[in-house]
């Protein structure tokens, strides 16, 4: 089996990693807005993908999407589609998160698009 090889030389760009917090309620039985918790930064190569339009109740909107590189942290930080990324005070949603390759060391690739 071929081994997955990535400079790591070429992961110039930190991110931050953001948590949601527990889902509350309000005192009348609602949903409170969700928070996010910064839980680290880390180091990864960022790609453009090509733009892309969505049609989103009868307008075309045009998405922003990213793929982030980085090395499997899984382990430490049980990162999944909930949580979000912020680059330079832009915030990305969490579309998939695939594995590159499983032997060590281990990368992944998060699929994210822009907020707003």
């Amino acid at each position: 089996m071929a081994m997955f090889r990535r400079n790591v030389g070429t992961f110039d760009k930190m991110i931050g990693l953001y948590k949601p917090s527990s889902v509350k309620r309000d005192e009348l039985a609602g949903v409170q807005e969700r928070q996010f918790e910064h839980v680290a930064f880390v180091m990864c190569q960022i790609r453009n993908k090509t733009a892309s339009m969505s049609q989103i109740v009868g307008d075309y909107v045009t998405m922003d999407t990213r793929y982030f590189l980085m090395r499997d942290f899984r382990s430490v930080y049980p990162i999944n589609e909930k949580w979000q990324i912020k680059v330079d005070g832009v915030t990305y949603v969490i579309n998939s998160i695939n594995i590159i390759d499983d032997i060590k060391p281990a990368f992944i690739e998060i699929e994210a698009t822009k907020v707003g």
